[in-house]
């Protein structure tokens, strides 16, 4: 009998070792793989807290996900995440990450309307991919992507 695999879908991580607080507590790779295995968790995938240093988190930005990811993709996929300060560039930013390894976009929809200015460009974007696949009758991916099914249309 196959047995299934467990999969924590919202992970957050520093690249390095973090002192611990009163207020944080934020574990390295190191420090996790134990704690995935003892709960049978095979592959965790990472929450970037930020695309750039703009954020106020010392951990966790697109560049950190993507090495850890890199450096073991048997247990860890990364999502990107973005800047809502710079909408223009969405697209293009979104097919580097996509190029980069990143299995989706995290975090966006912290503290935001479904209307914001940044959701309502990721939604217009992935749209426009849509109707280019369409368009150019080419099926839309659905294969795992950092091991992780990341699109499925049925």
């Amino acid at each position: 009998m196959e047995s299934l695999q467990k999969i924590d879908l919202h992970l957050h991580l520093s690249r390095i070792p973090l002192p611990r607080t009163e207020q944080m507590w934020v574990s390295d790779p190191a420090e996790m793989l134990p704690h995935m295995a003892k709960l049978g968790i095979q592959k965790a995938v990472l929450m970037s807290t930020s695309e750039n240093s703009r954020s106020q988190m010392p951990f966790g930005s697109n560049v950190d996900n993507r090495a850890i990811a890199q450096a073991d993709p048997s247990h860890f996929a990364w999502m990107c995440n973005l800047d809502p300060l710079d909408l223009d560039t969405i697209p293009e930013r979104l097919a580097t990450y996509k190029v980069e390894g990143a299995v989706g976009i995290g975090e966006r929809c912290i503290n935001r309307r479904l209307d914001a200015p940044l959701l309502e460009k990721i939604f217009a974007t992935a749209g426009e991919y849509e109707n280019r696949q369409q368009q150019n009758n080419i099926p839309l991916p659905h294969e795992p992507r950092g091991g992780v099914q990341l699109w499925h249309r049925g």
